[in-house]
């Protein structure tokens, strides 16, 4: 061989070498299709699903701000009268219409009863309960508080 032709040969060589063939380039291709499609079904959900729980906690605290617009009026307009609180309670769409008043009833609590005792109380007793469950019309959670009147002496 001449040098002059070996040259040629070496210099072709490393043309042919520097590159990626075809075969290649759609292997790695396949390869990242692969992994990109298994990295999207194991974070795909929890990307796309993550607003739910903003979207949960939002619905959560419309419910307390109803209960607590409740608590607000009972403290500055009905604390020595629950009867009016639990009228104004039951009244549909006084405290918005976002919920709903599942139960406003008066209860009696009685410490030495080691039964279940009997919740429901006819009201005539001054040391009575009102105990209002408000559900969420979206969402469905529910919400329980209990008034209470002060003893008179």
């Amino acid at each position: 061989m001449k040098p002059s032709n070996l040259r040629i040969n070496n210099s072709a060589a490393k043309h042919r070498q520097a590159g990626f063939t075809l075969v290649e380039i759609i292997v790695t291709i396949v390869v990242a299709a692969i992994l990109a499609a298994m990295f999207y079904s194991y974070f795909g959900m929890s990307i796309t699903q993550s607003g739910a729980p903003v979207a949960r906690m939002g619905s959560a605290l419309n419910l307390q701000e109803v209960m607590e617009n409740i608590n607000s009026d009972y403290r500055a307009n009905y604390s020595t009268d629950l009867s009016a609180l639990k009228a104004r309670v039951d009244t549909p769409g006084s405290y918005g219409d976002q919920y709903t008043v599942v139960e406003s009833t008066f209860i009696h609590y009685d410490p030495s009863c080691t039964d279940p005792c009997p919740e429901i109380d006819d009201g005539a007793n001054p040391t009575h309960l009102l105990k209002v469950i408000i559900k969420n019309n979206s969402t469905g959670e529910t919400l329980t508080t209990l008034f209470s009147q002060p003893e008179v002496p």
